[in-house]
């Protein structure tokens, strides 16, 4: 019979007989074998063409940030997209009051961006994290949720620091030294570091280092833009444009 024919129910009875046929038929059309046969699509699926974004004409323009968990800890990363030094900030929890405040400190510390790249989470999204940036002055870009690769960036730097604290917890060495020693190690063999490419200056490590005059910011946005193109043109060896999907 159509729903629209049926009578109302009005007894609880009805009621539980009819939440446990629903919870039935939802057992039945979500088991293992549908999963499976999700994830066997998923990865059989044509990539789509990498997009690659603008490269920023400065440090600390562009900003990328997330959360992370690492050893029961949550961890709040942001990091620069021009100079790919990772800021880490351990969190006591993840209300929108205590990210913005651990944002705020980060901003405070190292000047205000023109942009801040995040997902839809609801730190991000808050009004919070929104005041913050009416106040300083800064536009949110947040990631497309069905394009996970819009928010690569950040996620790439979310692994390097997640590994870098992995292996310190188990080896029980400094985290701290490590992540020096992460900012201050060349991005390529040509290339400056993250600390000189943000601050303009080599970083004294517990490593002999020579400390050297000011970088030319135009030679390192072409080596940027070269592996960026290098990046974007190995990906679409494999990747085809693909329509977007309707909605049914």
């Amino acid at each position: 019979m159509p729903i629209k024919n049926r009578p109302p129910i009005t007894n609880k009875k009805e009621m539980e007989g009819l939440s446990r046929k629903v919870h039935h038929i939802v057992n039945v059309t979500t088991n293992k074998s549908m999963y499976k046969d999700i994830e066997k699509y998923k990865t059989s699926q044509q990539k789509e063409e990498m997009i690659s974004g603008d490269i920023p004409r400065r440090p600390w323009q562009t900003i990328g940030v997330d959360l992370f968990t690492e050893g029961q800890e949550w961890y709040l990363i942001m990091a620069c997209y021009y100079s790919k030094f990772p800021f880490v900030r351990k969190v006591k929890d993840l209300t929108a009051k205590t990210i913005t405040t651990v944002a705020r400190g980060l901003l405070a510390e190292q000047g205000i961006p023109e942009q801040i790249i995040c997902d839809n989470g609801t730190q991000f999204t808050s009004q919070e994290f929104k005041k913050l940036a009416d106040e300083h002055g800064f536009n949110i870009e947040t990631s497309s949720p069905h394009c996970p690769k819009g928010h690569g960036f950040i996620e790439r730097q979310v692994q390097t620091v997640k590994r870098t604290l992995v292996k310190c917890r188990k080896t029980r060495e400094d985290p701290h030294l490590a992540l020096m020693s992460l900012r201050a190690t060349p991005l390529r063999a040509n290339m400056k570091s993250p600390a000189e490419l943000l601050n303009g200056r080599k970083y004294k490590t517990t490593l002999p280092t020579k400390i050297q005059p000011p970088i030319d910011q135009k030679e390192t946005r072409a080596k940027l833009a070269a592996t960026q193109e290098r990046a974007q043109r190995h990906h679409n060896k494999h990747a085809q444009y693909l329509p977007e999907m309707l909605g049914g």
